[in-house]
């Protein structure tokens, strides 16, 4: 019954993708066919025209008024009289820029004074005229915005829905071949072999690149004809563009990515990777890669979780697990055409399984990086993870493969990674500094936007004709953003443990004030999840009282193992 539920979604697909390939075909033909016209209207000659009739027409909806000029002139040529009714190239009403407006402006003068104007016409045919034969670069772009996303959607699922289709039935043909063993049927792990996603990364950023690119043309350009009229509160529309160029970004570094470094790929030894065992394994590249610091090497669960539907429906991720290993060194140092990334990673019992559904996925995810000159290596791999025969509760990696051994593998993340200090006194106190300005990155992706709300409130509130309650919006989120990029940057904390005391101040000089506790009240210290940009999630260490108080003695650690090692000095310097 699922399998069949699945194909009939795919014939869903296709019949629902019709119209929008349909929309894109229609679009593409009238671009064409303008830009024909336009072409055909160069050669027409040009001959005085008496404008005899100018009016601009509204036509009004529930959502908009779109406005048409209409005219009627007399010309001769070849003398004999003529009549015509042609504005312009486009025939229909729009609410595109105000070129309808300014039309009706000039022909209106010419009507009222009885000067003669102009017309266009053509000498094979000469009952065809036109008025304006300029073409309207903004009326193009506003087809080929209907071209790139309707038609892209509509031929992208035409293409798509075969594809897969065929992964369906490879799907069903693995299921019952392996019909106790899920990691067998997704096609993207067979035979424990999994391709990077930066290929399809890059793919996807640029198509979506392009499609916020085409929506950005008609609105710079309406934009650009408002801004000239007077109406500042259009420069809200820039948005858009600046979204386009900040995905371009992400679209560019993503191409230079996969341009320098090819396609990994990761060889599972453990296949799946083993909840109570292991994740083993050799990244393969296709270039040889030698970073300074070796590799970082993350494995993380993340629970996806989808609610709503169609225009509410909204996405949420959380991480429910992650570890971070430090190789200094790959496997292949002397050969220079390509390197291979040891993994190797034990999974707690207790870990969530590889899930797969609509509304909620839970997805494993090694992610390795490493810094070197130009854009930094990176991958990303998504891996079946599961409970099988070998799943022990009391499972830990053996001592030698932990420290090094044959596998270069070692936990090596310490605390100076993020910039902490840790003096120890010789009373067996100790004083933490967690300092500002540890995130410049992440401060700037949040200043950035901060930039784009705040401009736009102010923007609007400048131009005086936008409603309150949008400039309050906007400004409101730009503040807020503001007010987290301080925090990010300028966010600090002194933890000091000394004489049977402790004491901590933790955010921003000024806005914080100074916490003295007696060792006798701390009831214990917690490790929690705090800001999360993407797949990276910074942590927090937090006191708690014995009368139920709770308090942040740090934030915004870059890793788990930090907050656990900061922890582990503290309860020693509480012990005693």
């Amino acid at each position: 019954m699922k399998k069949e539920s699945h194909f009939g979604a795919l014939l869903f697909l296709a019949l629902f993708a019709l119209p929008f390939a349909a929309t894109g075909a229609v679009m593409m033909y009238l671009i064409g066919a303008t830009i024909v016209e336009w072409i055909d209207m160069s050669s027409w000659q040009e001959v005085p025209a008496r404008i005899l009739e100018a009016e601009l027409v509204s036509h009004h909806s529930s959502k908009s008024t779109s406005y048409e000029v209409t005219a009627r002139y007399e010309y001769e040529y070849a003398e004999r009289s003529y009549e015509g009714t042609r504005v312009g190239i486009h025939r229909k009403a729009d609410n595109i820029g105000s070129y309808h407006q300014r039309a009706f402006e000039d022909l209106a003068r010419f009507r009222d004074s009885g000067e003669p104007f102009r017309c266009f016409v053509d000498p094979a045919a000469p009952r065809k005229s036109v008025i304006y034969r300029t073409l309207r670069w903004e009326m193009l772009a506003f087809y080929s915005v209907f071209l790139f996303v309707f038609g892209g959607v509509g031929f992208g699922l035409l293409i798509g829905v075969p594809i897969a289709g065929r992964r369906l039935k490879l799907e069903a043909s693995q299921k019952e071949l392996h019909p106790d063993d899920p990691w067998h049927w997704n096609h993207a792990w067979q035979d424990g072999i999994v391709r990077s996603s930066n290929k399809p990364r890059a793919f996807w950023y640029t198509t979506f690149t392009l499609i916020l690119s085409a929506l950005s043309v008609p609105v710079v350009i309406t934009v650009m004809t408002e801004l000239s009229r007077g109406t500042k509160a259009a420069l809200i529309g820039l948005v858009i563009p600046l979204l386009a160029v900040v995905l371009g970004v992400f679209a560019l570094r993503a191409i230079m990515r996969v341009l320098k470094y090819g396609e990994s790929v990761f060889e599972m030894a453990t296949f799946p990777g083993v909840i109570g065992g292991r994740l083993e394994g050799t990244i393969n590249t296709t270039v040889n890669i030698r970073p300074e610091d070796g590799f970082r090497v993350s494995l993380r669960c993340i629970k996806r979780t989808t609610t709503g539907s169609g225009k509410h429906k909204s996405t949420n991720e959380r991480i429910l697990w992650e570890s971070t290993n430090l190789v200094r060194h790959e496997l292949l140092a002397k050969d220079p055409t390509r390197s291979a990334i040891p993994v190797l990673f034990a999974i707690p019992y207790d870990a969530k399984a590889t899930f797969d559904e609509p509304r909620l996925k839970i997805i494993w995810r090694v992610d390795v990086k490493a810094s070197v000159p130009g854009v930094d290596y990176f991958a990303r791999f998504d891996v079946p993870v599961f409970r099988t025969a070998d799943s022990s509760p009391d499972f830990v990696l053996p001592t030698d493969e932990a420290d090094g051994g044959n596998v270069v593998t070692v936990p090596d993340m310490t605390l100076k990674e993020d910039g902490v200090t840790i003096e120890r006194h010789a009373s067996g106190g100790v004083r933490i500094n967690v300092p500002m300005l540890r995130l410049p990155g992440v401060a700037a992706m949040v200043a950035a936007c901060a930039a784009v709300f705040g401009g736009a409130g102010v923007a609007m509130w400048h131009a005086g004709d936008a409603p309150l309650i949008l400039v309050l919006a906007f400004s409101g989120v730009g503040l807020l953003l503001l007010w987290a990029t301080l925090d990010v940057l300028f966010a600090r904390s002194q933890i000091q443990v000394l004489h049977g005391k402790v004491t901590f101040v933790c955010g921003i000089p000024g806005a914080t004030k100074l916490h003295r506790l007696s060792v006798d009240e701390v009831k214990r210290l917690r490790i929690s999840a705090g800001m999360q940009s993407g797949n990276r999630v910074y942590y927090r260490v937090r006191l708690e009282t014995h009368d139920g108080k709770e308090y942040t003695l740090a934030r915004l650690l870059r890793d788990k193992r930090h907050a656990e090692q900061l922890v582990e000095v503290l309860e020693a310097a509480l012990r005693g």
